[in-house]
């Protein structure tokens, strides 16, 4: 940290020393009406004109590099701050993945449940019917039961399927779980060849 204090402070001494330019000039100029008579004369420095002159720069502060250090550290920050709250961000959305797929997992677990047990109601009902104990009323109710338990049951799969491809997207592993070739998908064919 001491080095690279030092040698910022080395650049912005050399950043402010006095610089001199030291410049001549000789130029050739003609006065004849023709072009014969106009590059003999110029050839011949008939009318030369000479300068000599130098220039001394020297600042007090060097403002304009000092602006700019300001500037560019000010924009590392900002890039440091924008990774950071990506990584943040990617960790959020890794762990809220996780949660919907455990709890997604949960859901078609209760649903194989509600399956089973409505199942076993309406043939239970059926059975009653057969039996003469029953009204067909009963019987239509728990077979509806049972359909919508059936349908809770699709969507909690549905749900479970879309919470592993959000998991396998947020964590990375989606192209590689599912075998496809990122430049192959470019050229416009999702899945690797089985060749």
């Amino acid at each position: 940290m001491k080095a690279a204090a030092r040698a910022e402070g080395g650049r912005e001494r050399k950043d402010v020393q006095p610089t001199l330019s030291v410049f001549t000039q000789i130029n050739s100029y003609t006065l004849a009406p023709g072009m014969s008579d106009m590059f003999r004369q110029m050839f011949r420095y008939a009318y030369p004109e000479y300068a000599v002159g130098f220039s001394l720069t020297f600042t007090m502060k060097n403002r304009a590099a000092q602006a700019d250090d300001v500037r560019a550290r000010l924009e590392l920050h900002q890039a440091e701050i924008a990774f950071e709250q990506t990584k943040a961000n990617v960790g959020i959305q890794v762990r809220t993945a996780l949660t919907a797929l455990t709890q997604s997992q949960s859901q078609v677990e209760a649903g194989q449940k509600a399956v089973a047990a409505s199942q076993e109601a309406a043939d239970a009902e059926q059975v009653k019917w057969d039996l003469g104990y029953s009204t067909l009323d009963i019987v239509y109710q728990k077979e509806l039961d049972l359909t919508s338990a059936r349908a809770a049951e699709i969507q909690s799969r549905v749900n479970y399927a879309k919470a592993v491809i959000a998991q396998e997207l947020a964590v990375g592993y989606l192209l590689e779980s599912h075998g496809i070739a990122f430049d192959e998908a470019l050229k416009g064919s999702l899945w690797k060849s089985s060749r």
